[in-house]
């Protein structure tokens, strides 16, 4: 994978969600706790909710017949 794009997702967590780049950095600097693995527990259990949702919006969409070039 490329380190830049690496650098680039760490970043938009590190916006989007502090608390689960500090229990990674903990994590892996070996520093962590079960704090840290509640956190990022949590934190799989919402991004799963919102995928489930998104599954089941996209099963909504009817099949089409028309052929996109």
């Amino acid at each position: 994978m490329n380190p830049l794009l690496i650098v680039q997702i760490l970043q938009a967590l590190l916006a989007a969600e502090p608390a689960v780049i500090t229990a990674i950095h903990n994590l892996l600097s070996g520093t962590g706790t079960a704090d840290d693995l509640a956190v990022l527990g949590a934190d799989k259990i919402a991004w799963q909710a919102i995928a489930d949702k998104a599954a089941a919006e996209v099963a909504k969409i009817p099949p089409t017949t028309t052929k996109i070039p």
